[in-house]
C-alpha cells in the first residue's frame, strides 16, 4: 500500500559530480540524526507505520549491490533477501544513533589474509553506507 511522508526536493543541483549519474533520485536510509523531522525519515515514518497497522513485519532491511550486469540489485524492507546471503548475518551495536548515521565498531582490518594492528585498541569504528549516491 501507500503512505504519506514529507520529503525534500533540489531543484538545482551542480554539474559536478550529479550530471554524472544516472538516477532520479536519492532515497535516504539513514537514522533519524540526518532528518529534517520525524517526518521527513523513510524508516522512522515505515515503522510507525507497521505500528499503527498492527503488522507483525520485521523493522530490518536489507540492501544487495549488484557485482556486475547478469546480477540486479536490490532492497528489501522487512527483513533481507536469502538468496544473497553466503553466509549467516552478523549483527552489530550502531555508535551513537543521534548522529543519523549506521556506525558500527571495527574489530580489525584485513587485506588479504594480513590482519593489521590498526584497531588492536577496540576504538575503531566505521561508518556503513551502499555508498550509492555519492
Amino acid at each position: 500500500g501507500c503512505m504519506r511522508m514529507h520529503f525534500l526536493a533540489a531543484t538545482d543541483l551542480s554539474e559536478e559530480p550529479f550530471a554524472k549519474f544516472g538516477f532520479d533520485g536519492v532515497f535516504g536510509l539513514s537514522l533519524l540524526g540526518l532528518s529534517q523531522t520525524p517526518q521527513h525519515n523513510f524508516l522512522t515514518v515505515l515503522s510507525h507505520l507497521i505500528k499503527d497497522r498492527h503488522q507483525c513485519a520485521s523493522q530490518a532491511f536489507g540492501v544487495f549491490l549488484a557485482k556486475n550486469e547478469h546480477e540486479e540489485s536490490d532492497i528489501a524492507f522487512g527483513g533481507w533477501n536469502e538468496g544473497h546471503l553466503l553466509e549467516e548475518l552478523s549483527w552489530a551495536p550502531v555508535h551513537d544513533p543521534s548522529l543519523g548515521h549506521w556506525i558500527i565498531p571495527i574489530k580489525s582490518i584485513r587485506v588479504d589474509d594480513e590482519t593489521l594492528d590498526f584497531c588492536d585498541d577496540g576504538q575503531c569504528r566505521a561508518a556503513v553506507d551502499t555508498g550509492t549516491a555519492l
